[in-house]
């Protein structure tokens, strides 16, 4: 009876320091961004939808996925090369921040006009116990019809 005693007590050791020893299990590293300009979520890039003029207004929603648990937030949006901070307060010939793109938000929704190709960049900075990671997407934005709407 002792030995099987000593048995037992040996093997609940041996699991409490396995379980004890082990680090949590997370997905963090694994998130990646994407975006929709019309045409359905992808990963890392998306294209304007075929349909639009120059000229035509246009919004492109950045989001992450493949994510677990909370994070913090971080958006950086840059359009043809030039940082985007403004929010928008109507409809703008220039680009602005729609929805989200704030701390702690989990998509950034920035609309502009159909110009002659360019690009819509967002970086996404995650934060999770004490990690930090930036993710990045790009939407291209090109007009895919021949002359303007509202010219």
């Amino acid at each position: 009876m002792r030995k099987l005693w000593a048995a037992a007590l040996a093997l609940l050791s041996a699991l409490f320091f396995l379980v004890v020893a082990s680090p949590p299990a997370s997905a963090f590293g694994s998130e990646v961004l994407g975006c929709s300009a019309g045409l359905g979520w992808t990963a890392n890039t998306c294209s304007s939808a075929a349909s639009r003029y120059v000229g035509d207004p246009l919004y492109v929603t950045f989001s992450p996925a493949n994510t677990s648990g909370t994070y913090g937030t971080s958006w950086t949006v840059i359009d043809d090369g030039v940082l985007v901070t403004t929010k928008c307060v109507s409809i703008n010939n220039v680009a602005c921040i729609s929805s989200g793109c704030t701390a702690g938000s989990m998509s950034c929704q920035v609309f502009d006009r159909v110009g002659a190709g360019y690009y819509i960049t967002a970086y996404l900075t995650l934060t999770q116990s004490g990690q930090s990671r930036t993710v990045s997407a790009q939407a291209y934005i090109k007009p895919g019809l021949e002359g303007c709407r509202t010219c």
